[in-house]
C-alpha cells in the first residue's frame, strides 16, 4: 500500500473520490449544460420572453458529486454510484429559476434542482428485476408485486425523495404497459397465480389489456380476456385447463367477480353431478363455527349436502370430459365428499361464502 501513497495523494488532490461526496463542486460540465437546457425548456412553459442564455437558477448551491459519473459510467457503476448519492439528494428538491438581466420583471419559476434531474434520468438501482431507471422503478411498497414490477432494493425513505410511486394510482401509464408485457411472459403456473391475483387486484384500476396470460393444457397461454374463466376453486380450474379451456386461478370470491365485472372474464361453469349419501343440512347445523362470520340471510339460503362422488362434466372442443373432485355448488347447495376432514371443509365453505376467517 505504501507504494501507491504517492499516487493516491495525487489523485486525491485532482478532485478523485471512491464514493459521492455531499457538497462535492458548483454544478459545471456537459451534464449541467443538458440540464440548464431542460430547466429553461420548463421556464419558456411559463415564461416566453427574453433569450435563453440570460435564464439562470437564482443562487447555484454546492451539489453532490462528481455527476458526470451517471452520464458516463458502466451500469454497474452507475447503479452503485445512484445507491450512494440517494443519502446526499438535497433536501431543496427545486431551484429558482429566474431572468438574471430582469429579476424583478421577468417570473421565477420553479424547477427540479440538478442532483434529482440527473438521477431520475440517468441513475440506476437495482430491482427485483435487475438495475432499472428511475422512471420504470417502484417503491418497496409494492413488494408482493415484485415478480411483475421492478421493486427498488433501497428504503422507502430514500426513494420518497424521487417520488418513487408507492401504489398502484402513481404508476405512470409506461409502468403500467411494462407491467402487462411482463405478465404475458411468465409460463410457471406458481408465478402465473401471482399474475393471476395482480389482475384481480389492479382490475377496478385499469381496463382489460388486449391479452392477458391464462393456463389451457397445463401450459402457459395468451388470449383476449372474453375467451378466459375464471374460478377461485382449484380443482374446478384443472378439472378446465387439462379440458383445454383457458382459465385462470384467483385466491378468493372478490377477484373472481371482479374480472367477470370489469374485465369480462366468465366464470368457469362446468355441469355438477353427485351421489349424495346423506341429508342435506343448514349450512350452520352443520358447521356453526361459522356463525359469527355469515350473515343470517346467507345461512338461511345454504345447505351442504354429504355425497360419496363429486364430478364435474366439461365440455370443449367438441369433447366431453369428467373430473372427480372433493367440493362444488349447485345453486345453493354446497356438495362435499363425505371423506372431506371437518377443517377442510370449513374452510372450503367459508372460501367459497367469501368469508374471513381469523383463527
Amino acid at each position: 500500500m505504501t507504494f501507491h501513497e504517492v499516487d493516491l495523494a495525487l489523485l486525491k488532490a485532482a478532485g478523485s473520490v471512491d464514493a459521492p461526496v455531499a457538497e462535492y463542486e458548483v454544478p459545471s460540465g456537459a451534464w449541467y449544460e443538458t440540464y440548464l437546457k431542460a430547466a429553461r425548456a420548463v421556464y419558456r412553459k411559463v415564461e416566453p420572453r427574453g433569450y435563453d442564455s440570460s435564464i439562470a437558477p437564482a443562487a447555484t448551491p454546492k451539489v453532490p458529486g462528481p455527476m458526470h459519473v451517471l452520464i458516463r459510467g458502466s451500469v454497474v457503476l452507475k447503479t452503485r454510484f445512484t445507491e450512494h448519492l440517494l443519502p446526499l439528494i438535497p433536501a431543496e428538491g427545486h431551484w429558482t429559476f429566474h431572468y438574471r438581466t430582469k429579476p424583478n420583471s421577468y417570473k421565477r419559476v420553479q424547477v427540479t434542482e440538478p442532483v434529482r434531474w440527473c438521477i431520475s434520468r440517468d441513475g440506476l438501482l437495482n430491482t427485483s428485476l435487475g438495475p432499472s431507471k428511475l422512471s420504470a422503478l417502484v417503491s418497496p411498497a409494492l413488494e408482493q408485486w415484485k415478480l411483475l414490477l421492478p421493486v427498488a432494493v433501497s428504503s422507502r425513505e430514500l426513494l420518497a425523495r424521487l417520488k418513487v410511486p408507492t401504489t398502484f394510482p402513481e404508476m405512470t401509464e409506461a409502468q403500467w404497459e411494462a407491467a402487462f408485457r411482463r405478465s404475458q411472459e411468465l409460463a410457471s403456473e406458481s408465478e402465473l397465480e401471482i399474475c393471476w391475483a395482480f389482475y384481480a387486484a389492479v382490475c377496478a384500476l385499469r381496463p382489460a389489456p388486449a391479452k392477458i396470460s391464462a393456463f389451457a393444457s397445463a401450459r402457459a397461454m395468451t388470449t383476449s380476456p372474453a375467451t378466459v374463466m375464471v374460478t377461485d376453486d382449484r380443482e374446478r380450474f384443472v378439472a378446465l385447463h387439462e379440458a383445454g379451456v383457458a382459465t385462470v386461478l384467483v385466491p378468493n370470491r372478490t377477484a373472481v367477480d371482479g374480472l367477470v365485472g370489469r374485465w369480462g372474464l366468465a366464470e368457469a361453469s362446468a355441469t355438477v353431478t353427485v351421489e349424495v349419501s346423506g341429508e342435506s343440512e343448514p349450512v350452520l347445523d352443520a358447521l356453526p363455527g361459522l356463525a359469527p362470520h355469515v350473515s343470517s340471510v346467507v345461512a338461511e339460503a345454504t345447505a351442504v349436502q354429504p355425497c360419496s362422488r363429486i364430478w364435474l362434466e366439461i365440455r370443449a372442443a367438441g369433447e366431453t370430459r369428467h373430473r372427480e373432485v372433493s367440493f362444488a355448488r349447485t345453486g345453493s347447495v354446497l356438495h362435499y365428499r363425505d371423506d372431506m376432514a371437518g377443517e377442510l371443509l370449513l374452510d372450503r365453505v367459508a372460501q367459497e361464502l367469501g368469508l374471513s376467517l381469523i383463527r
